[in-house]
């Protein structure tokens, strides 16, 4: 065994005439980590999922808290580049193969095509040593045979199978733990035996099954699309994403056995390899700096924490020992320019490798701990010697003017699950399907702006995406960076009630919120902090507004917190009489209460209203709600959309159409109200109760519905948001109508102002879906305005494509299936493809297409899943499937 070394990080000699010795100065150390220990005390922080044992002096972070897990196994996004990136993280990841903070590990690669060299580096800990003969047999062994898999030695047999059992029986402690927690989590209401059973969850965590046939059978499971179904149909959406969470990390070494296949199949460095491992540097006390009380002012609860915080050892981190020690290495042409982490970097370890230069990371989760520090003494070239001084002070500066409504949850990522915000996550309310997180869409448009970029001609149809997501309309108006607020960045409407009245009161903060009057600004106020400084969180709010005690709930949590402020608020609100969770006369809430006694059965009753299945009976029951009273949808609601108030062309038409569906539920019952919305026969229930003459002048309204909810043109979402307050349109939009063109918030701007303009005119809508969808954007136009306010160049798009007659459509469910199953999976019924929308994909460009639906899912941060289905002939049919 000669491949693997353990060697001291960091050398008291150095390794070159220009290295220079750099010594972290004792008052910026102790400086830093007093503000960072301030700070951290700030900040919300997530529960384990297991603490440390009481006494032990640990790092802060937990590696429950931003665990890194790819969605897939990988998407190779930039060829030999990426293929590294996915190596040295999956690496990174196995080796911290039990959930203790001290193995939180970190891997670097020196790379030229004759070999390379793997180093790796873990958390400083006071136990002692850093790496076992567990961790030393494991790499030599995964080495030799990752050297023969490059040399293209003649193997025995497949080496994925013994690679994989290598990689499991190394991760077994995580293994286990990892179904203990989705045994735990799934609390026995699926009723599935692999939670339960000897051959599951159960068996595994209590040793009774083997390790490897437990993994193998979680891989399995992974692409089984009626376990996932089950698994959804019987847990709440968050349990469900927690347990998908668990399953993913028990997948890693065999995700990670693909990986390391590849990266030595790929690259011919991988012919011989060493690995050097770093021991790691003790932790070390550091001298508490003294804080202004007047500019720190710590709550007198919060003062425990602070001095417990202070008191603890110092780590240096991974990644720091490794960014440390190959910067001591010169020359470093060798050196890859990526450093892979077995979780998110914190705040501190992400400005430093920002101020330094030299790495990449896959992400930062952005919270700031206590605990940090960095090698007391390194010998470095000068250039880097500079460049740690100045991130040195970047940290301090940081940590000085950080503002605490800075701080938010840090995001999860999971192989076989979507991207999970906790905060954010994607809801379902009673108005919307789901509420996407606006990150999401903009992480989305940089992908199209990237693919646009690279000139990358894209033979499928792209367009073709999940509509579920609907516009959330909280979005403060924003000014526009680096110029002067556009006619868009003005407020209309009050920032937080979103009432268009008289806005008589702005935000001193950031000048462009504006509200109804002080009062609203108070409430406003109120709400943030008892969000960001005191915790209250969304399922509380929630509840009081159900239970209509907002106003009960809102004072007791004031008085809890005994901040003067917060007192003063309490008693304002104690004088609002008014003031009730449901506003004046007899509520919302009470009014869907109502429908659902007059129109559901008993059984539907019982349930939730935001959990009413199918959507399209939700939605009616919305509707019927809304209608019966007085009200119609609004552009943010699902039925503007699936019932057609999109295509009034004026307020007077909205109106005339709002008149006639008054008419037909009175006509009509319910049940069959919501069939027809399913089944697309709206407009023949209009003529079966003698309204067909009510409809007969709605421009585009037949056409549209009898299309939804299976489908609908994009120009529907673009009006939509030329009518909302939002930064960033629908993704389809940004795909057909040129968003993905933009390089500033001007030309966003200024491309939303001409088609408002084009519908504020009473166009017809499918003229410009029609002008969309045949290239002829910037023509189209011209003829209607004469002459455009934008480049022409921005109104591009990739159409027409030939042989795609979804193109510009947007739909909820797309199946993409090689050209030669078309027919098989056509054949298929029930659930499998129920509502969807079939795509093929050439046989010829299955490759091709394959690479781009994984780089838009690992953009978007949504979820793909490979799902298997049985064709006609007994042949199993292989697709891909976004997760929505």
């Amino acid at each position: 065994m000669t491949r693997v070394s353990v060697v001291s990080a960091f050398s008291s000699v150095p390794n070159s005439s220009d290295a220079t010795e750099w010594r972290f100065h004792p008052d910026a150390e102790s400086e830093i980590t007093t503000l960072a220990a301030w700070r951290q005390i700030q900040q919300l922080q997530r529960e384990p999922l297991s603490s440390t044992k009481d006494g032990e002096d640990d790092l802060d972070e937990f590696i429950d808290d931003e665990e890194c897990t790819n969605l897939l196994a990988p998407a190779y996004l930039d060829g030999d580049a990426g293929i590294k990136k996915g190596f040295l993280d999956r690496l990174a990841e196995l080796l911290c193969y039990r959930k203790e903070p001290s193995l939180i590990t970190s891997t670097a690669l020196l790379y030229n095509d004759e070999e390379v060299t793997i180093v790796a580096a873990r958390n400083s800990s006071k136990k002692g040593k850093t790496w076992s003969d567990k961790d030393i047999m494991m790499l030599e062994h995964l080495a030799a045979l990752l050297e023969r898999i490059s040399s293209n030695d003649i193997l025995e047999s497949d080496p994925l199978p013994a690679l994989r059992s290598t990689l499991v029986e190394y991760y077994s402690q995580r293994i286990r733990h990892h179904a203990k927690e989705a045994m735990f989590i799934e609390g026995g209401k699926t009723g599935l035996n692999f939670f339960r059973g000897d051959n599951g969850c159960a068996g595994v965590a209590s040793g009774q099954q083997a390790v490897s046939q437990f993994a193998n059978g979680v891989e399995h499971l992974s692409h089984n699309t009626d376990f996932y179904a089950e698994l959804k149909a019987s847990l709440k959406p968050k349990k469900l994403s927690r347990v998908v969470e668990e399953l993913a990390f028990i997948r890693r070494p065999m995700q990670g056995a693909d990986v390391f296949a590849h990266v030595a199949q790929q690259c011919s460095g991988f012919r011989n390899i060493k690995i050097t491992l770093l021991d790691s540097l003790p932790p070390r006390k550091v001298e508490q700096w003294h804080l202004s009380e007047e500019e720190f002012p710590a709550a007198t609860r919060l003062e425990p924490k602070f001095g417990n915080l202070i008191s603890k050892f110092k780590h240096v981190h991974a990644e720091m020992m490794l960014m440390a020690y190959l910067s001591s290495r010169i020359p470093r042409t060798d050196v890859f320019p990526y450093l892979g982490i077995s979780k998110k970097t914190c705040l501190l370890c992400g400005h430093m490798l920002r101020e330094m230069g030299q790495f990449e990371t896959r992400g930062n989760h952005g919270k700031c701990y206590s605990q940090w520090t960095l090698p007391s003494v390194l010998w470095i070239n000068s250039e880097d010697a500079k460049k740690l001084c100045k991130a040195v002070q970047c940290i301090r500066d940081s940590l000085l003017s950080m503002d605490e409504t800075s701080h938010r949850d840090a995001e999860k990522e999971s192989m076989i699950a979507a991207a999970i915000p906790p905060a954010y996550a994607r809801t379902q309310t009673i108005f919307n399907s789901t509420v996407e997180d606006p990150r999401l869409l903009a992480r989305e448009a940089e992908w199209f702006t990237m693919s646009h970029k690279r000139n990358r001609e894209v033979k499928s149809e792209i367009s073709i995406v999940n509509s579920e997501a609907t516009w959330d309309i909280t979005d403060m108006p924003r000014v526009i960076a680096g110029g002067l607020k556009s006619e868009d960045a003005t407020p209309t409407a009050c920032a937080f009630c979103k009432n268009s009245l008289e806005l008589a009161y702005s935000c001193k903060k950031c000048g462009v919120a504006t509200y109804c009057d002080l009062d609203c600004h108070r409430l406003f106020e109120l709400y943030r902090r008892l969000v960001i400084k005191w915790k209250v969180d969304e399922e509380e709010l929630r509840s009081a507004v159900e239970l209509n005690r907002l106003k009960e709930m809102l004072t007791a949590r004031c008085s809890q917190t005994g901040d003067p402020a917060m007192l003063s608020d309490m008693k304002w609100l104690e004088s609002e009489e008014v003031f009730r969770a449901n506003g004046e006369g007899s509520g919302i809430i009470t009014l869907f209460d109502a429908a659902q006694e007059q129109f559901l059965n008993p059984q539907d009753r019982k349930i939730p209203l935001v959990e009413l299945q199918p959507l399209e009976k939700r939605q009616a029951l919305i509707f019927y709600a809304q209608i019966c009273n007085g009200f119609m949808p609004d552009v943010d609601e699902d039925n503007w959309m699936s019932l057609g108030f999109c295509t009034a062309a004026d307020p007077d038409s909205e109106q005339r159409l709002a008149s006639a569906y008054r008419l037909l539920v009175e006509r009509c019952s319910f049940d069959e109200f919501w069939n027809a919305m399913s089944e697309s026969r709206v407009v023949e229930l209009f003529g079966k109760y003698g309204l067909a003459d009510r409809i007969s002048n709605m421009r585009n309204f037949k056409s549209l519905m009898a299309i939804v909810p299976r489908r609908h043109q994009s120009v529907w979402e673009l009006k939509r948001f030329t009518r909302m307050n939002m930064a960033d349109p629908f993704r389809a939009v940004i795909q057909d109508y040129g968003f993905r063109n933009c390089e500033d918030a001007r030309h966003r701007m200024q491309l939303r102002g001409m088609y408002r303009e084009y519908f504020e005119r009473s166009e017809d809508e499918m003229r410009l879906h029609e002008a969309c969808i045949a290239g002829e954007l910037a023509n189209f136009l011209e003829s209607i305005f004469g002459s455009l306010g934008v480049p022409h160049h921005l109104l591009s798009n990739p159409y027409p494509l030939e042989n795609r007659p979804w193109m510009g459509m947007v739909t909820n469910y797309v199946i993409m299936c090689p050209e030669s199953a078309l027919d098989q999976v056509r054949a298929l019924k029930g659930s499998a493809t129920e509502g969807a929308e079939i795509i093929n994909i050439p046989d010829a460009d299955g490759a091709a297409a394959t690479r781009i639906i994984h780089e838009r899912a690992a953009f978007s941060g949504k979820g793909l899943r490979k799902r298997y289905y049985s064709g006609s002939d007994g042949k199993i049919i292989t697709a891909l499937t976004q997760e929505y």
